[in-house]
């Protein structure tokens, strides 16, 4: 993928800036305010990491004398990626419009020339962020009861995602290629040295789960995280859904409560990691389902293997030691995670 500059991704904004600058209250002449947010990755493992220079993102600040609004744009390799992310903004947008809680970041342009996605900015403060605000400051009562209520929040624009159907989403694809994936990430976890004692139970885990990957068709963000979820007052938005896929609705549960608790890691906050994972789970599922409950466990330990394989890449190939200062830690607690979930089954 060559480099995109920010003076052509200005540019761009600039030209085609008036046809869609009012529908977000603003007007001509605008300022461009450009930064790098994540760039294509420079290491692989397997199927799970993106390949290199798949896609970048740049945070774009529009101002004029009297507003001032973020806008994102994710630059991708290929303009059938761009126009399918498009099409999959889209397709949430027309069902999202009816609900005065719940929101996603508005589909603005489509960029054919830089293959990229322009969205509206959302407002509010991300999940991650208070989290990240808690190993600074005291863990106060108070503090306490806005994660229980972001964590609830969350749960319950899941749910409303869960809810809008698969009507009209033919162009939606299958989440059945993990089933392979599965296998692939087994074999790459042994390549960085996962204990042998473990790969048979975290096989088993896998074989519960690739049945309910064929039959499942629910909408699946794949990347529903902390990161991506933002509130703001009575709002909750989310950003982020390349790739939308049909799948399981545990598969979602499971990716937000997996990154949740290695995020919860330096709290030290015991089993107030458990009550989360409760609250939230109540706000999606509304009870606790024994089966939905045991795919959540196996879709964990898919996440937290991934994460730990993850880890041991960026370690090997990366080498930033005040960076990734914390990596071995959160690869210790991933592996300690996923004995814990292969034990309980």
């Amino acid at each position: 993928m060559r480099r995109i500059s920010t003076a052509c991704v200005a540019e761009e904004l600039t030209h085609r800036a008036p046809s869609y600058l009012p529908l977000l209250g603003m007007n001509t002449p605008v300022t461009w305010h450009i930064r790098r947010h994540s760039h294509p990755s420079r290491w692989i493992f397997l199927p799970f990491r993106v390949p290199p220079n798949v896609f970048e993102v740049m945070i774009v600040t529009a101002q004029t004398p009297s507003v001032r609004t973020r806008l994102y744009v994710k630059i991708h390799e290929t303009p059938s990626d761009a126009v399918r992310e498009f099409r999959n903004l889209q397709f949430l947008w027309d069902r999202f419009a009816s609900s005065s809680e719940f929101r996603i970041s508005e589909p603005i342009d489509i960029v054919d020339r830089l293959n990229a996605v322009v969205t509206a900015g959302v407002g509010g403060f991300r999940i991650s962020d208070l989290i990240r605000l808690s190993r600074i400051l005291p863990l106060s009562e108070e503090r306490i009861r806005e994660l229980v209520r972001c964590v609830e929040q969350a749960g319950r624009w899941l749910r409303f995602l869960q809810s809008i159907g698969t009507r009209g989403s033919e162009f939606l694809e299958s989440y059945e290629g993990t089933s392979v994936q599965l296998d692939d990430l087994i074999k790459e976890a042994r390549i960085w040295g996962f204990p042998s004692d473990l790969l048979p139970r975290v096989r088993s885990r896998f074989n519960r789960i690739r049945q309910e990957l064929r039959e499942s068709r629910s909408v699946l963000i794949t990347d529903f995280t902390p990161e991506h979820v933002f509130l703001d007052r009575h709002e909750v938005s989310v950003i982020d859904f390349y790739p939308l896929r049909l799948g399981s609705r545990a598969y979602d549960l499971a990716s937000f409560l997996s990154y949740l608790d290695l995020m919860l890691m330096r709290l030290n906050v015991g089993r107030f990691s458990d009550f989360l994972r409760y609250k939230f789970t109540s706000a999606v599922i509304g009870h606790q389902d024994p089966d939905i409950n045991d795919l959540m466990d196996g879709y964990s330990v898919m996440f937290m293997l991934k994460k730990w394989v993850e880890i041991k890449g960026r370690l090997r190939s990366e080498h930033s030691p005040n960076l990734y200062a914390l990596l071995p830690f959160i690869a210790k607690r991933a592996l300690k995670n996923i004995r814990q979930l292969c034990d309980s089954c």
